[in-house]
C-alpha cells in the first residue's frame, strides 16, 4: 500500500472461506481509510476452472472451483492507483512430489472472479 504522505506498507489479508474473505473486505477498507492508501497491490493464490458454457455471470456456479477436480491453480497479481489497474496471472507447476517447480505466465485475465479486488478505492 502506498499511502498519501508516500509511505509503503504491507498487510497480510489471508482468509480460508466466504465468510472471512468477507470478514478481510471490511479489515483492508478500514486500512485503507486509516492509512489514506491512494496506491495498493494484491497478490494471491487462487483455483481457477472453467465455468459451464450454459453459466451466466451472477449465477452462482454449480461447482465451485475449489471443488472442481478439473481446476488449475494460480497466482493472481493486481495494482491499482484507483484509476487504472493491472493484472497478470500465473499457473503454479508442480512436481510429482507436489512441490512448487515454476510459475507460468498465463494469458488470461482473472478479473471478473477477483473484481472486488480492483474496486478498493473507487
Amino acid at each position: 500500500m502506498v499511502s498519501r504522505n508516500g509511505k509503503v506498507s504491507i498487510a497480510g489479508t489471508p482468509w480460508a472461506n466466504r465468510h472471512e474473505r468477507e470478514l478481510a473486505k471490511v479489515y483492508i477498507a478500514r486500512i485503507f481509510e486509516e492509512r489514506q492508501v491512494v496506491a495498493y497491490s494484491f497478490l494471491s493464490e487462487a483455483w481457477k476452472a472453467e465455468a459451464p458454457k450454459d453459466w451466466v455471470p451472477g449465477q452462482a456456479l454449480p461447482v465451485l472451483p475449489a471443488d472442481n477436480p478439473d481446476r488449475i491453480e494460480v497466482v493472481i497479481a493486481m495494482a491499482s492507483d484507483g484509476k487504472n489497474e493491472q493484472w497478470k496471472t500465473w499457473k503454479i507447476k508442480r512436481d510429482h512430489n507436489e512441490r512448487v517447480i515454476a510459475l507460468e505466465l498465463w494469458d488470461v485475465l482473472c478479473r471478473p472472479m477477483m473484481g472486488w479486488v480492483s474496486e478498493l478505492l473507487k
